[in-house]
């Protein structure tokens, strides 16, 4: 109690490592967006970053690719400059959650029971993560975590010190390195959250907020800037959903997340201008939809990300998305009790960047009226198709918080397809088909998901309200 919208978050966002250890932990990475009542935005930098010494070669995953992570001072950073609580307040639900335990549902037992191989492989992760027999945690079982709880207590005592520098520390980056890693303590302690780049975009009249070429923002801008050119209120369902997929596929292949030299140029009106041009083409049968495709890209491993949503009643609005890559992250459990995330760069041997960049998507948005929104989603590369058809459900269609989030959906995956919900009208997936877009057809019940997203909003008379996809246990919750 006596928290605002970053407290919330983060306390939420640290629960969160207790109870999907599958997608999120002390040991990963993050992005925070904040929006506060003066309207000053702020965006923080907690991603993962490569060692000092480390050398580009493809490895699989596991010790040589655990990153320095980002959280512990990135959550830190958030609570003392933008919080009214202190960290040792905002740690105390996790720290109960972790020692009480938690019954496990039944997405992250399937997580577990399919990674339960690659954690065996790690002696302590095995010891903390597997059960005496070496089998995974099951549905409906509960799981304690006594070690992740002390863990907790001192970071909520102490800051980041307590993970960050240290002989816990020494005694991880030892076993590290004796397996390959060029991690070093001074890597640990170099390490900054840091106040990063934003990117500041008009839609339909509002105003938003998200990351910059740390991720893929101005791709997201880009592909509004594109939707402005159509009125959704005058098309069809299946016309809206073709300018959506076209746009943000254009956007998406002009777009490289932080390699992009002049990224402001892809927003000229020109530019755009002749971008909606070719969209209106395909639309009416004409162009080259081949021209139009994403570049083939790799696809993404198993896994998500996590994302929190939260408003308070002063108009306070965090948005803070976490990762640490695939399920159960590198698999390298540290002594402390949570997993060390892996590094996508260090897994495929190509360094783009002193950190890892992800597709990871928290927005803030702001009407004209006031209304103000807080959103995410998890997904790895379906965030930001999720991110964009929740403004559109927002802005366009005047939807609730619960509705632009569950509402059935379409989305870019890799490879150029496109993954359409068996819930959607078939006059949809008919007119995609018409234009040449390849389908994937997918339902809930096959374990596949569009995004998951997650919505705070608090509205011009200040009334609050929230959106959770249920896919992976989302929820919502007013205090």
């Amino acid at each position: 109690m006596g928290g605002n919208a970053a407290d919330a978050a983060v306390a939420a966002a640290i629960a969160m490592t207790v109870t999907d250890p599958a997608n999120t932990s002390l040991g990963g990475r993050c992005h925070i967006v904040i929006l506060g009542p003066d309207g000053q935005v702020n965006v923080i930098d907690g991603r993962s970053a490569l060692p000092h010494a480390w050398l580009p070669e493809p490895a699989e995953i596991g010790a040589r690719t655990v990153p320095v992570p980002g959280i512990p001072r990135a959550f830190e950073k958030a609570v003392a400059e933008h919080g009214r609580l202190g960290l040792n307040e905002v740690v105390q639900p996790a720290i109960c959650l972790a020692r009480d335990g938690f019954i496990v549902r039944a997405n992250l037992a399937n997580a577990w029971a399919l990674m339960a191989p690659r954690l065996a492989t790690h002696h302590a992760t095995k010891a903390l993560f597997l059960k005496p027999d070496g089998s995974p945690w099951r549905f409906g079982e509960t799981f304690r975590q006594p070690e992740l709880a002390d863990t907790l207590a001192a970071y909520g005592e102490t800051g980041s010190a307590s993970i960050m520098v240290g002989t816990e520390l020494e005694s991880l980056l030892t076993k590290l390195v004796a397996a390959g890693s060029r991690l070093t303590m001074d890597d640990f302690a170099a390490y900054q959250a840091l106040d990063a780049e934003s990117v500041e975009f008009c839609y339909r009249g509002w105003k938003g907020w998200t990351i910059g070429q740390q991720g893929y923002g101005y791709e997201q801008a880009h592909t509004l800037a594109l939707f402005e050119a159509f009125d959704f209120s005058k098309l069809a369902d299946p016309d809206r959903w073709a300018v959506m997929l076209l746009a943000q596929s254009m956007a998406f292949r002009e777009d490289e997340a932080g390699l992009v030299p002049d990224a402001q140029s892809l927003l000229l009106e020109e530019y755009l201008s002749a971008q909606a041009g070719t969209v209106r083409a395909l639309l009416s049968g004409r162009g080259d939809l081949a021209s139009c495709f994403p570049k083939a890209r790799a696809q993404v491993g198993i896994g998500d990300t996590t994302h929190i949503s939260a408003v308070d009643g002063n108009g306070m609005v965090a948005s803070i998305t976490t990762s640490i890559g695939e399920w159960f992250g590198s698999a390298v459990a540290t002594p402390g009790g949570y997993l060390m995330a892996h590094s996508y760069q260090m897994t495929d041997g190509r360094r783009r960047a002193s950190r890892d960049i992800t597709h990871q998507a928290p927005t803030v948005l702001e009407s004209p009226m006031g209304d103000r929104v807080a959103l995410g989603a998890a997904g790895s590369e379906k965030i930001t198709g999720a991110v964009l058809r929740a403004i559109v459900n927002i802005v366009d269609r005047n939807m609730s918080a619960q509705g632009a989030v569950a509402d059935p959906a379409c989305v870019l995956i890799s490879e150029g397809l496109v993954q359409i919900s068996t819930e959607l009208d078939r006059a949809v997936g008919g007119r995609l088909a018409d234009i040449g877009l390849p389908l994937l057809p997918k339902s809930r019940s096959t374990g596949e998901h569009f995004g998951l997203l997650h919505l705070a909003y608090r509205d011009r008379r200040g009334r609050l309200s929230g959106g959770a996809d249920t896919y992976w246990d989302g929820g919502v919750e007013y205090a």
